[in-house]
């Protein structure tokens, strides 16, 4: 039987694990900081829109078409950030772009 791992061992894998973690969760962000608010800008358009319509058939079209606009939306600066550095859409081979 193996004597037990010290706890302040534990606590420095489990803080390395976290840092790591971390650090590849950050260089993958989906839609950079302007992105998001264009994208919060459009949601926020279509609020003011959908509250003065009279028919859920409209209201739903309204939400469709924001649905559509902010994908187009963040899709422009998602490639506008990605063009220049190459970089990869997900961390390992699966993630490379061409």
């Amino acid at each position: 039987m193996t004597a037990p791992q010290p706890l302040h061992d534990r606590a420095l894998d489990n803080l390395k694990f976290i840092r790591s973690t971390m650090e590849r969760a950050g260089s993958f962000t989906s839609v950079p900081g302007w992105g998001m608010v264009v994208v919060g800008g459009t949601a926020l358009a279509a609020t003011w829109l959908g509250l003065r319509q009279a028919r859920p058939a409209d209201w739903l079209a309204v939400w469709l078409g924001e649905a559509v606009l902010a994908v187009v939306a963040a899709e422009r600066r998602w490639s506008k950030r990605r063009a220049p550095r190459r970089t990869r859409y997900c961390p390992g081979p699966a993630g490379v772009s061409a």
